[in-house]
């Protein structure tokens, strides 16, 4: 049986008292036994820290090879493919949408500005406030394109820069 006691109205003082000591032994049998598996399991888990990726496999030419996330400048989505642009101007094609290789990424270090384009704070090399709410950023490499925040991140980006 999982209860600790059973009080019917109206409830005394003594049997109020008798339960409430009888919760405190219980209590501290459970606190004292050593720790069972499912406690172990919660502490590992709660410990623990998302993995983001590290580094993405990626094709070039016939070859393939390997790109660290601190390398990528940008990424960004067109015509529902998704490119990644490392700071030393190379680009290359990846599997998958943005929005899943967004989610992989450290959001301490990538933003996703809007639909189609997801920057790391290391490329950002300007910021300008722009037409209706928005920002616009110069970004190192140059992507050749004009990259605004959209009104909606503008908020979280700004938190995201200052943070």
């Amino acid at each position: 049986m999982n209860s600790v006691d059973y009080l019917l109205k109206p409830i005394h003082p003594r049997d109020l008292a008798n339960s409430l000591d009888k919760f405190e032994k219980i209590r501290q049998q459970y606190h004292q036994a050593a720790p069972g598996p499912y406690t172990r399991l919660l502490e590992r888990m709660q410990a623990r820290q998302p993995a983001y990726k590290e580094r993405f496999l990626v094709k070039s030419g016939r070859a393939y090879c390997s790109i660290l996330s601190s390398e990528i400048a940008y990424l960004y989505s067109e015509q529902k493919v998704t490119f990644l642009h490392t700071r030393q101007h190379k680009r290359y094609l990846l599997d998958g949408s943005l929005e899943e290789i967004y989610k992989k990424l450290d959001p301490r270090h990538f933003f996703k500005v809007n639909r189609a384009f997801v920057v790391s704070h290391a490329c950002i090399k300007q910021i300008e406030p722009f037409f209706n709410h928005r920002m616009k950023l110069s970004l190192s490499p140059d992507p050749g394109r004009e990259v605004l925040v959209s009104r909606g991140n503008v908020p979280a980006f700004k938190a995201w820069l200052d943070g």
